[in-house]
C-alpha cells in the first residue's frame, strides 16, 4: 500500500480479472431442457456400460485374487511340509552323528584302559629286569 492509502496499480488489474473470473461462474438455476434430457440418455448408456464393464472387470480380478490365494496356500503347505522333512532328516542325521561320538568315546575309553594296562605290565617288567640285575 501506498502511503496515502491508495493501492498499488499492479494489485487493481489482478483483482478484476479475479472478480472477473467469479463472476463468470455465477450462472442462475434453469430448469433442464429437453435437449439436456436427450442428450444426458446417451450418457446414461454409456455409464451403463462402463458399469457393467468395471463390473466384469472386478469379477475377473477377484477369481484371479482368489486363484493366486489358493495358489499361495497351496505353496505355503508345499513349504512346510519340505521344511518338515529338512528337519526330520536334520534330527535323524544329528541323531547317527551322536550315536557314533557315543560309539568313538566308548573306544577312547578303552582304549585309554588298555594302554593303562600295557603301561604297567610294562612297568613290570622294568622292576623285573631290574631286580634280576644287569
Amino acid at each position: 500500500m501506498k502511503p496515502n492509502g491508495a493501492t498499488s496499480p499492479t494489485a487493481e488489474p489482478a483483482r478484476n480479472r479475479f472478480s472477473s473470473l467469479l463472476g463468470s461462474r455465477r450462472v442462475s438455476p434453469q430448469p433442464p431442457s429437453s435437449q439436456t434430457i436427450l442428450a444426458t440418455a446417451p450418457r446414461d448408456s454409456d455409464l451403463q456400460t462402463a458399469l457393467s464393464r468395471e463390473q466384469q472387470l472386478r469379477q475377473q480380478l477377484e477369481n484371479q485374487l482368489a486363484q493366486m490365494s489358493a495358489e499361495m496356500e497351496e505353496l505355503s503347505g508345499t513349504l512346510f511340509q519340505q521344511a518338515n522333512e529338512m528337519v526330520a532328516t536334520e534330527r535323524r542325521a544329528r541323531a547317527k552323528l551322536e550315536e557314533r561320538v557315543k560309539e568313538l568315546e566308548g573306544r577312547e575309553k578303552e582304549r585309554g584302559k588298555r594302554l593303562e594296562r600295557l603301561e604297567g605290565a610294562v612297568a613290570r617288567i622294568e622292576r623285573v629286569k631290574n631286580s634280576l640285575g644287569p
